[in-house]
């Protein structure tokens, strides 16, 4: 499943109250390798009725992991000045 139906699908299920089977996508995805975008989980507003549940917490937790990595990988970068101009400013 590609990042752009996931972030279209899950919120409208969400929405309608069909919360497991947001859930259900979210966590296949996740079994299959994907890593879901760490600030769309925490920032969507639409998805707040699946941050309430305890059931998304290990789903977090793995796209956090992940975030953290990024950020390390592009700390790394930056310190060596290997870090596009471009992304400068939106890391800030």
């Amino acid at each position: 499943m590609g990042a752009d139906l996931i972030s279209g699908v899950v919120p409208f299920l969400a929405r309608h109250g069909r919360v497991d089977d947001a859930l259900r996508m979210m966590q296949t995805c996740v079994t299959r390798g994907a890593i879901l975008d760490y600030d769309w989980l925490v920032l969507d507003p639409r998805l707040a009725s699946l941050r309430a549940g305890l059931r998304v917490a290990a789903i977090l937790a793995k796209s956090r992991a992940e975030f953290v990595i990024l950020l390390k990988d592009l700390d790394a970068e930056k310190s060596r000045g290997e870090l596009p101009a471009y992304l400068l400013q939106p890391l800030a």
